[in-house]
């Protein structure tokens, strides 16, 4: 993992990459890196230095970025951040003033931390256990993870003695105005009384082509919306692009997913999950996210592998434009609802109380999932991009109520792939799905759930590319971790919802009276967060004792 790291303390040294160590003032900064790839990281003269961890999109090159921040500040000073666009965190010193200035990117997905004392950042968690020497977990946010499980605060963590940093952004210095949903709203056009979103999609068609310039593309493409709208925007821009397809290979995503590559005529590759794909490596996942997302996508590492092995050496990896949690998609006919967060006795409150993206349109877990492949991939992806951030945010809501903005965007940007039906489990836009019903796909997993109960023999709905509903109840792996975690006599999660409820949720999971799939992985991930962080923290206590 790339990382950029300052502290007070020793310089911290990054085995298995390459790294650029300085010091300034009273910090250590070490930056480390897989590879360059012609990326510019550091600059100095003999007023400024700084060093990058990331990329900035409009800087004319990739080979002069650094230099390119540096005549910012010259030009600006700290203002300079209102001119800088991309997904990165920097350190620069300023030499005359003998002045510190860390600022990384709007979307703050990475790891940013500071403490109270000694100055200590990192986009590294285990290099902030190796070197903060008392550590405690914060209750506050562990609850908030459990129980809002669509809506994440990005600037709480989950250690008290530790703040994320405050994102500084083009929003910090540029009048708000500038992005409000009136500006934006008179530039919409309307036709018999619906919004036109031709602005929008003419715009974000731009703001694609600046963020991949130069660049060839390698897309996660599920052949929903989101996948779907990106990969025929870079057809349409003519960037060259190429398709990756990942999960249970005869789903009725993926089986979507290959008809919309084929008749766009993307090359694409794709790669088989397994249901113990998702278990081998999910305390390494959680404790690389931070424990910010259900584990479910350890099974990246499987992707990882395939890609080292393969030529994308110079691909950036895209994952998509987060339509869906922006302006529409399955969000948008969901009611708000207010959490309740009843914590009584120190229990988990199972009640109904997502907040939903279509109310507030702002990150959700979902995006937070994301931070793993941007790290691990050095990626970026076509939503990072600030014109296309407040492109979505700012669409007033009434345009977006009855799924007509989508669908209307849909209509003119989806050409190639227009006739390749949408997912069962999606919003057709312009087909009927797949499967005919709700009640026909329903009555079909309940087909599926009676086969297993009464012949033990897991029967795959294949609706989505991974069956974990089904997995949660058959796979002999999957109930070797739920035993090892959140059933287990020493679990850190007993502390906040009892063994009773767990148990609960699991039997009307597995007898199909409920759907607990979501809940489950959801204590299973935190529990694994806990977990592993208990042990880093355990080992580097021992270590702390063993030299004093």
């Amino acid at each position: 993992m790339i990382g950029l790291h300052i502290s007070k303390y020793q310089i911290y040294q990054e085995h298995y990459h390459s790294s650029i160590k300085k010091k300034y003032g009273s910090y250590n900064i070490t930056l480390s890196f897989h590879r360059l790839d012609n990326r510019q990281v550091f600059f100095e003269n003999e007023f400024v230095a700084v060093l990058i961890d990331g990329w900035i999109f409009n800087s004319n090159s990739y080979e002069t970025q650094a230099e390119f921040i540096v005549n910012l500040y010259s030009k600006y000073g700290k203002e300079f951040t209102s001119y800088i666009e991309g997904q990165f965190n920097l350190f620069l010193f300023d030499k005359k003033n003998q002045d510190p200035f860390f600022v990384n990117d709007i979307f703050a997905l990475r790891k940013h931390f500071i403490s109270d004392g000694d100055l200590s950042i990192s986009t590294d968690l285990k290099f902030l256990y190796s070197h903060l020497n008392s550590i405690s977990f914060n209750d506050k946010h562990i609850k908030k993870n459990l129980n809002q499980n669509r809506l994440i605060d990005i600037e709480e963590t989950f250690i008290n003695e530790i703040k994320m940093i405050i994102p500084s952004s083009i929003i910090d210095f540029v009048s708000k105005s500038v992005y409000s949903t009136e500006v934006f709203s008179d530039k919409y056009s309307f036709e018999n009384k619906r919004v036109n979103p031709s602005f929008f999609y003419d715009n974000v068609l731009k703001n694609i082509k600046k963020i991949h310039k130069d660049s060839s593309v390698l897309l996660q493409l599920s052949g929903g919306m989101d996948s779907r709208f990106l990969l025929e925007c870079f057809v349409e821009n003519k960037i060259d692009v190429k398709a990756l397809i990942y999960g249970t290979l005869e789903s009725d995503e993926l089986k979507i997913a290959r008809e919309v590559a084929e008749v766009t005529k993307t090359p694409y590759a794709q790669v088989e999950y397994l249901a113990e794909d998702y278990v081998t490596n999910s305390p390494s996942y959680c404790l690389d996210v931070a424990g910010l997302d259900i584990f479910v996508q350890s099974a990246f590492y499987k992707i990882k592998k395939y890609i080292n092995k393969n030529d994308y050496k110079n691909f950036i990896f895209d994952t998509g434009i987060g339509l869906n949690n922006f302006i529409g998609g399955t969000q948008i006919e969901k009611r708000f609802k207010v959490p309740t967060n009843n914590f009584s006795k120190h229990e988990f409150d199972l009640k109904d109380n997502d907040i939903y993206t279509s109310n507030y349109r702002i990150f959700s877990q979902l995006f937070l999932r994301q931070k793993f492949h941007r790290e691990f991939m050095e990626d970026r992806y076509s939503m990072f991009s600030y014109e296309n951030y407040f492109l979505m945010k700012s669409i007033p809501k009434n345009y977006l109520k009855d799924y007509k903005f989508y669908s209307d965007l849909a209509d003119i940007s989806i050409k190639k792939s227009r006739d390749v039906n949408i997912q069962a489990t999606m919003l057709p836009f312009h087909q009927k799905p797949s499967i005919e019903s709700t009640a026909e796909l329903k009555e079909r997993e309940l087909k599926s759930l009676k086969l297993f109960n009464q012949n033990k023999k897991l029967e795959p709905h294949n609706r989505y590319y991974s069956d974990f509903d089904m997995w949660l109840r058959s796979n002999s792996s999957w109930k070797s971790l739920i035993n090892k975690t959140i059933l287990s006599d020493d679990s850190l999660i007993s502390k906040y919802v009892s063994k009773n409820i767990i148990k609960d949720l699991i039997t009307k999971h597995n007898n199909g009276e409920k759907q607990n799939m979501r809940v489950l992985i959801r204590l299973i991930s935190t529990e694994l967060f806990l977990s592993e962080t208990k042990k880093i923290i355990t080992r580097n206590e021992n270590n702390w004792n063993s030299n004093s």
